[in-house]
């Protein structure tokens, strides 16, 4: 096939290169550009317009994207009251589903200063248990049916790295943050094979649509990455796909999962995901210095320092790469301190990585590069 009359650009050593067609062999591989003959292939006219090299999505939620489009989204609503009616739409439209989920609120836009609660969940849905993830993924919101079929009262402890919002009384607002969110979520639904397969394929759509052709996807849990080797071998998977295990997905598979590149490079499966922190919106990321609007809070570490380090080394003493999840300073230092003991200890040549990296101590930065 011989795509024409196109503002072509790709990269080279020597800086971008622009062309007008691009000849695609049988195989789907690139046989050249700015033929001069095409040899009888099917000609495509491209209308002058632009193309490029397919897109990499360097951290991403492969399955997640997929099982959101069959989920409440709330992503850009702009109020606690717009999205109340979108709940109250979405339950109407789905009677049978036993939990309403959602996913996409954020209180600051909403300009709510706080944390939306199980009341006003319950004025919209009282009936059918709901949870409602925030947007950036660290903090849910669950209604009181919920909290009653859980279990969940002001008995209930906090778990270590988490919170459980509590009013003046101390029971539980019904809003949870990071690790606390695991006594919901833990409760949930679990997804067939069949339900993780059409996540992938309704996420893969999306991402083909926009011109993606590759993601990393920043958490895959055990039975995601058997579907994943499903599909890859199958030929269903045209997203390549570059898998960051979970640590329980890790500990589960462990060295024997790991390898370059599955079904003619179409899955890689080399790194492994933790976390250090939480998020700042929901004040989670860890800092060195407590929150202004907070001020008894400095955030919720996941684990402590040596927990952290035992976890990189041996991830890395098994030959994966390290992708540590770290937005506050004080996580972000932990990670750093961690990898350079780690590194120091098993050696290697592996780029390990923190994702995000969002808030840094000054004095941090050039440790990002010392460290390649």
């Amino acid at each position: 096939m011989l795509i024409d009359n196109v503002r072509g650009f790709t990269l080279t050593p020597d800086g971008p290169f622009e062309f007008s067609n691009l000849l695609i062999k049988a195989d789907g591989r690139v046989e050249g550009l700015d033929v001069g003959n095409a040899g009888g292939a099917e000609r495509i006219d491209g209308r002058g317009r632009v193309l490029i090299p397919g897109l990499h999505d360097a951290h991403g939620h492969f399955g997640q994207l997929g099982a959101n489009v069959s989920q409440l989204n709330l992503a850009g609503t702009k109020s606690l009251d717009e999205a109340m009616k979108a709940l109250k739409a979405f339950a109407a439209e789905h009677p049978d589903r036993q939990w309403i989920l959602g996913r996409g609120w954020n209180d600051v836009i909403w300009g709510l200063g706080r944390l939306p609660s199980a009341a006003d969940l319950d004025a919209v849905v009282p009936d059918r248990p709901v949870w409602l993830v925030r947007v950036d993924g660290h903090a849910g919101v669950a209604n009181s049916a919920a909290l009653r079929q859980i279990g969940i009262n002001r008995d209930t402890p906090t778990p270590s790295g988490g919170e459980i919002v509590r009013g003046a009384d101390g029971a539980p607002t019904g809003a949870f943050v990071d690790a606390a969110q695991d006594l919901v979520e833990e409760h949930l639904p679990k997804p067939t094979t069949e339900d993780i397969k059409q996540n992938f394929l309704a996420a893969q759509r999306k991402l083909n649509e926009v011109g993606l052709t590759s993601v990393s996807d920043a958490g895959t849990s055990a039975a995601e990455l058997a579907v994943l080797h499903q599909l890859a071998a199958s030929g269903e998977l045209t997203i390549r796909t570059n898998s960051f295990l979970t640590y329980d997905a890790y500990r589960e598979l462990g060295v024997q999962a790991r390898g370059d590149s599955f079904a003619n490079d179409m899955l890689r499966v080399r790194t492994v995901k933790l976390y250090i922190d939480g998020a700042l919106g929901s004040h989670g990321a860890a800092m060195l210095q407590p929150y202004a609007d907070d001020p008894g809070n400095s955030g919720l570490p996941q684990m402590d320092a040596a927990e952290l380090r035992n976890r990189v080394t041996q991830v890395m003493r098994d030959g994966f790469q390290v992708a540590t999840h770290a937005i506050g300073d004080a996580g972000n230092r932990m990670v750093l301190d961690a990898y350079e003991a780690a590194m120091a200890e098993v050696g290697g040549d592996m780029r390990h990585r923190i994702e995000h990296a969002q808030v840094l101590a000054v004095e941090d930065i050039a440790r990002l590069r010392s460290h390649g």
